[in-house]
């Protein structure tokens, strides 16, 4: 039997959370998964939270997401004698009357000193939820708090106060101890304070919890931290050191900002090929819009690398999808031209309607639409010529100004 838990969960713990790695949770799933199967409480729990998707566990897990099973798994812990499954059930909303009549506990505080005990004892993700229950006032819930027990609203408010300051050492223990979510209800705690208890925002001590988290070695600490460092001219190549070793441990992301990093000359040479290979690295994360972005941009302009309308066509495409519509320009321009793709007027005039922003694209695209009355625009040449003139120097809309010319009484008309 483990020092907290029992040795399944917490050599799970330890896999999932406390020595993250990729290729790490998989083995940590498994070890709650057949320890839940077993009965064993505190491993439903766990299990629940490798359900709840990438705000609960490291996103590169790669953990299924399922709120059914998260809800399922709760109320078993709930049963089986969890008293983590308690406090997690309160943050969650799954703490319900019938879940209550479940838990074998006499109340909610015999279930937070269950807790209590462990994170004292120096269990890191106990730390974290005793941080939780001051943080969010679930203390006052699990003590009964009474206001009307008070003889001054002022009474009432330095207890709220003193309760709510007590998160924070917990939450820092936590975050030493090896848990990297508890620096993010650091940041929470400084970033928003507590007005109406006299405690203002203090923005100012987040950049060294940034630090920190990537000097405990947390993946996503590091690469946050390197993207920071990055952006300071006389510390690219120290956030760049960072990125990489985020990267080693299978932090996609960081790939992002090593390949910004050798396409903008940022403390190395610029090697465009490599910038394509560190982006084209990110693409085996599905979800994430930038990496399509990126290689998308590369094999558009052929900026160092081969141009491939097609690729480009195809990553703007799946970038669009997830909700980023950056390059709805470039996009457009293809679908007019048939670069890489089915010639498509009308395709490329809903792309280009919906950028928000000026562009030499845009102008370009809008201008031959307009010009030459495609894509359900009507013909208005002079409208044309105008978004056309806009474009400045960029050359396809250049040359095709060449193909209109003002009459003998001032109005355009194609030559």
């Amino acid at each position: 039997m483990g020092r907290f838990f029992s040795d399944a969960v917490e050599q799970a713990l330890d896999l999932i959370y406390y020595h993250i790695q990729a290729g790490s949770g998989a083995e940590g799933f498994k070890l709650l998964s057949e320890a839940a199967k077993a009965g064993d409480g505190d491993a439903e729990y766990f299990l629940s939270r490798c359900f709840s998707g990438s705000s609960y566990v490291w996103r590169y897990h790669g953990f299924p997401e399922d709120d059914d099973t998260v809800s399922e798994l709760i109320h078993r812990a709930i049963a089986h004698g969890s008293a983590a499954a308690v406090l997690g059930a309160m943050r969650c909303g799954e703490l319900t009357p019938s879940a209550k009549k479940t838990m074998p506990f006499s109340s909610l505080k015999e279930a937070w000193e269950v807790v209590y005990k462990k994170a004292e004892g120096g269990e890191p993700f106990c730390q974290y939820m005793i941080g939780n229950t001051y943080f969010w006032g679930d203390t006052l819930e699990i003590d009964g708090f009474d206001p009307d027990q008070y003889p001054s609203q002022e009474a009432v408010a330095r207890h709220l106060r003193d309760e709510f300051l007590k998160a924070l050492p917990w939450f820092e223990r936590a975050f030493d101890n090896g848990l990297d979510l508890a620096g993010n209800n650091i940041n929470n705690y400084y970033r928003d304070g507590r007005e109406s208890l006299g405690l203002p925002a203090q923005p100012d001590k987040i950049a060294d919890t940034l630090r920190r988290g990537a000097e405990h070695g947390y993946p996503n600490w590091m690469t946050d931290y390197g993207s920071k460092l990055l952006e300071d001219p006389n510390r690219q190549a120290e956030g760049l050191e960072w990125a990489k070793r985020a990267a080693e441990k299978g932090q996609l992301d960081a790939w992002i900002d090593i390949g910004d990093a050798y396409a903008n000359g940022k403390s190395v040479p610029v090697d465009m090929p490599y910038a394509l290979q560190c982006y084209e690295k990110v693409l085996a994360r599905q979800d994430y819009p930038y990496g399509f972005m990126r290689v998308g941009k590369l094999c558009y302009f052929g900026n160092g690398v081969p141009q491939d309308y097609a690729r480009a066509v195809q990553c703007f495409e799946r970038s669009r999808a997830l909700g980023n519509d950056w390059a709805n320009a470039y996009l457009a321009v293809c679908y007019l031209c048939g670069y890489g793709c089915q010639r498509d007027p009308a395709r490329a005039k809903s792309l280009v309607e919906e950028v928000k922003w000026t562009s030499p694209e845009k102008n370009f695209v809008l201008g031959v639409l307009y010009a030459q009355g495609l894509g359900g625009a009507p013909q208005d040449i002079a409208k044309g010529v105008a978004f056309l003139q806009k474009a400045g120097d960029y050359r396809p809309a250049k040359e095709e100004l060449m193909h209109y010319k003002k009459g003998f009484f001032g109005k355009w008309k194609r030559r």
